[in-house]
């Protein structure tokens, strides 16, 4: 294939070069990037070459990653009965992929960004969590919407089962 040419001239181009220890680098580089990105070094004739050009394409892609995981962040919304939990395990998966790309967001503005999702049926208590003398924490405020949540489905369940032996 046209993939499998590209690496053999890499490795052509790594046998003849003066620099033994910089082509190694060439060649081992080549041998790790995914097929599709192959053709970002191909012309590359060093190491460092081939890394840097690597290097400025993941930035690109991970500028592109935060400005997407922040929109998914800042547009989340949850419906007045969604679920609590798959709602706060959403925003955190993506409150940890921006960390692992270097965006580590605050805890305080983790704490708004979760807090100003949720529907408005939860506006009592994000007013408790606001009002508290100490600032936001999410080792604090997941537990306790995750407890109104479970209280509300609770309540719910009991008003069905109440609703369905009046029907009877």
């Amino acid at each position: 294939s046209h993939l499998y040419l590209i690496k053999l001239n890499i490795l052509f181009h790594c046998a003849k070069s003066v620099n033994k220890k910089d082509t190694k680098v060439l060649y081992f580089i080549s041998l790790c990037v995914d097929n599709n990105q192959i053709i970002i070094i191909k012309q590359c004739n060093t190491g460092k070459e081939a890394w840097n050009k690597l290097k400025k394409y993941h930035q690109k892609s991970s500028l592109s990653s935060e400005i997407r995981l922040l929109k998914k962040l800042y547009k989340a919304e949850m419906k007045k009965n969604d679920n609590m939990e798959l709602h706060l395990l959403k925003m955190t998966e993506w409150m940890d992929e921006l960390a692992e790309i270097g965006h580590t967001l605050q805890e305080k503005n983790a704490c708004a960004i979760i807090l100003a999702s949720l529907s408005e049926d939860y506006d009592g208590l994000i007013c408790a969590l606001e009002s508290r003398d100490e600032a936001l924490k999410l080792e604090v405020i997941k537990p306790r919407l995750l407890d109104e949540y479970e209280r509300r489905k609770s309540k719910n369940q009991e008003a069905k089962v109440e609703g369905m032996c009046n029907e009877v």
